[in-house]
C-alpha cells in the first residue's frame, strides 16, 4: 500500500508585469485587474518586474499585503489584499515543474513539513529556476511556484506551480 499524492499542478502559465500579474493558489490561474477584481479573495500574488539602479528587485513575486516597498508602481484592484507568506528558494528543480534533467520531486510531505508561519510576503530578485514556496493568507494551501524562464525586455516570465490543499 501507498499513498497517493494529493497535489494538484498547472505548468508554463505565463506572467506580465502591469497585465497578467495577479496569481491565484486557489484558482490556478493567473489574472489581469478586471479578472483579480473579481476574484479578489482568491488573488494571492503579484508578479512585477522593475529594474531599479543600485537595487537588486528584478522579477518578484509579493503578496498584495506587502508593504508598498514591495510594489514599486503598483496600483491593486479594487479588493485585492490578502498577505500570501512566501520562503524564496534556488537549486530546486521540481521534476514534473522543470521539465528538465533533474530528478527532485517535491512531494506531499514536503509541503506538510515546510514552515512558513515566519516568511515574509514577498519573493524578489527571481531568476530562471528559482522558485517560492508560498502558503495562503486563509491557510486553504501551500504551494511551490517554480520560475521555468524569464524574459526582462518584456517584463514576464513562465511559471508552474504545484498546490497542496492543507
Amino acid at each position: 500500500p501507498y499513498t497517493i499524492a494529493k497535489m494538484d499542478m498547472v505548468r508554463n502559465l505565463t506572467v506580465k508585469d502591469g497585465e497578467a500579474c495577479y496569481i491565484s493558489i486557489a484558482d490556478m490561474a493567473v489574472y489581469d485587474a478586471t479578472g483579480a477584481a473579481a476574484n479578489a479573495n482568491k488573488t494571492d500574488i503579484v508578479y512585477l518586474y522593475r529594474s531599479i539602479p543600485d537595487f537588486s528587485f528584478n522579477h518578484a513575486l509579493v503578496s498584495p499585503a506587502a508593504d508598498p516597498q514591495y510594489l514599486p508602481g503598483v496600483t491593486l484592484p479594487n479588493g485585492v489584499s490578502n498577505s500570501t507568506m512566501m520562503l524564496k528558494v534556488f537549486n530546486l528543480q521540481d521534476y514534473n515543474l522543470a521539465q528538465l534533467q533533474y530528478g527532485i520531486y517535491i512531494d506531499d510531505l514536503d509541503f506538510q513539513q515546510i514552515d512558513l508561519s515566519d516568511a515574509p510576503n514577498y519573493a524578489i530578485n527571481l531568476k530562471a529556476e528559482a522558485g517560492a514556496w508560498v502558503q495562503t493568507a486563509d491557510k486553504k494551501y501551500k504551494a511551490y511556484i517554480f520560475i521555468n524562464s524569464v524574459n526582462k525586455s518584456q517584463k514576464s516570465a513562465v511559471i508552474s506551480i504545484k498546490r497542496y490543499e492543507l
